[in-house]
């Protein structure tokens, strides 16, 4: 008889904010280590030959999705770092500014660059290069 899987109220030791989506949800790696539970504990006989290649299949996809993920957020990264050196434009609190990007921080919430000795300007407010 399988073991029933009780729900979890408490965010697994050792899983960071990046395996959750928000507070009390089960995230990305959640759902995989449950997923990768229920197929070892699975009775092959009770399990159609149809719904084992199911599941298979959208752990498949599910993984393969997360891996464009990842390249899209790698590649994000890569062109920004192309701005390093470059004369911007971006939008100021007295309205467009220019100058040039002398670095770029990488953060959870967005990359952020130093333009003209100014720290922490989110790339999205970056309306022109030169």
């Amino acid at each position: 008889m399988p073991t029933p899987i009780n729900p979890v109220t408490q965010p697994p030791a050792g899983s960071s904010s990046a395996d959750r989506t928000a507070a009390g949800s089960l995230g990305k790696n959640d759902f995989l280590k449950l997923f990768a539970a229920q197929l070892q504990n699975q009775d092959p006989s009770s399990a159609s030959q149809p719904e084992f290649m199911q599941q298979m299949a959208t752990f498949s996809i599910l993984e393969q999705m997360t891996n464009l993920a990842s390249a899209q957020g790698q590649a994000t990264h890569v062109a920004n770092v192309g701005l390093v050196g470059r004369t911007v434009t971006y939008g100021g609190t007295a309205g467009p500014v220019e100058g040039v990007v002398e670095n770029i921080a990488f953060g959870d919430d967005g990359d952020t660059l130093t333009i003209g000795g100014v720290p922490g300007i989110p790339v999205s407010s970056v309306t022109g290069v030169r």
